[in-house]
């Protein structure tokens, strides 16, 4: 279901964020079913990522439009309070802000479960790209590589330049390279008229291969491809730059996302009903180990998978989270401003 912004300024949710529920209405399944089969593998880690954003309130600020009118017709505009939070993601060094521009370019605040089945098929592949250290090129990559590599570098044409080469032959902007000559490695962060401020594929680079498996086995074409990455590292990226969040280990690493989420649908059933004994059966069912061993616990390492996964936090605390005694925030959070222009957020 598309979302729909009125007059006022404001996005309207098919469904509100958790941020309202009381203990008078039922907590929305939305809210906290999370297993394999309402979120398959496929979707895991865009769900997990756009819930968490749920409980952010600069997020939730960030989703803020108003309406300006303009002769018969109007136009949309993000609220001040929303360009502020915007701002506070965009500050964040370039490794903490990459694998938050797709999630900010969509997020509106509705429950994952809510979005229709082809806003999470896009999603789903557009949110953690980030998270996968290697891919096959997309078309628009390969495009580019080829294009590049087509003509001779201005810094080389200087070499050949000094190696004696006829000036006759090195006339022109785009100097052609012979057909089998290799392709270079292409940084991505200049390519398609982006900034590097701006892309999300900063530090990521397309290499064009021929691999022989005829001829050698997987043990040695590591190697050679070892080698490759070693010659095609950029300096200044010696050592990798990456959200811990999304840095990829050794292990399942779907299962740390489905614990991530699990624990904040526990979360939040806790902040609903309190007591775990008040929980719907399928939430005691599926939830069983996290609330009755080690619930405490639990609770705390959702507060700090926010933490991580939103490193401009700093000290918000997810919505699911606050005290009933701590819903007024401090004049300038983007919280409070939410609060007083939004009251259904």
């Amino acid at each position: 279901m598309p979302t729909k912004r009125n007059c006022s300024g404001h996005t309207e949710h098919p469904v509100h964020p958790p941020a309202i529920q009381t203990a008078s209405k039922a907590l929305p399944e939305t809210d906290w079913l999370f297993d394999e089969i309402k979120v398959p593998g496929s979707e895991l880690i865009a769900c997990c990522v756009w819930e968490y954003a749920r409980e952010s309130q600069t997020l939730l600020t960030a989703t803020e439009f108003r309406c300006r009118r303009e002769g018969k017709g109007s136009s949309f505009e993000r609220t001040p309070a929303a360009m502020a939070a915007i701002r506070r993601v965009l500050d964040l060094p370039s490794d903490q802000r990459a694998p938050l521009y797709q999630l900010l370019a969509v997020f509106d605040g509705r429950p994952w479960r809510e979005l229709s089945p082809a806003e999470k098929s896009q999603y789903a592949v557009m949110i953690p790209r980030e998270v996968t250290p290697l891919r096959p090129a997309y078309l628009e990559e390969a495009q580019a590589l080829v294009a590049a590599s087509q003509t001779i570098p201005k810094e080389n044409i200087e070499r050949l330049r000094r190696l004696g080469t006829p000036e006759s032959q090195l006339v022109g902007e785009g100097i052609k390279r012979s057909p089998f000559n290799c392709v270079d490695a292409l940084r991505l962060s200049g390519v398609f008229g982006r900034s590097p401020s701006e892309d999300w594929r900063q530090g990521c680079s397309v290499v064009a291969l021929t691999v022989d498996f005829a001829h050698y086995n997987d043990k040695e074409l590591s190697a050679a491809f070892e080698s490759l990455l070693q010659h095609s590292r950029p300096p200044e990226l010696a050592k990798p730059k990456r959200a811990t969040v999304f840095a990829r280990r050794k292990g399942n690493q779907l299962k740390k996302w489905r614990v991530a989420l699990e624990r904040l649908g526990v979360a939040r059933l806790v902040k609903h009903f309190g007591h775990a004994t008040k929980f719907p059966d399928a939430a005691r069912q599926l939830y069983h180990p996290r609330i009755h061993d080690r619930q405490k616990r639990e609770l705390e390492q959702a507060d700090e998978f926010f933490h991580k996964l939103f490193p401009f936090s700093g000290a918000e605390t997810m919505v699911c989270r606050r005290k009933a005694t701590a819903a007024a925030a401090a004049p300038g959070n983007p919280s409070c401003l939410l609060r007083q222009k939004n009251p259904q957020v």
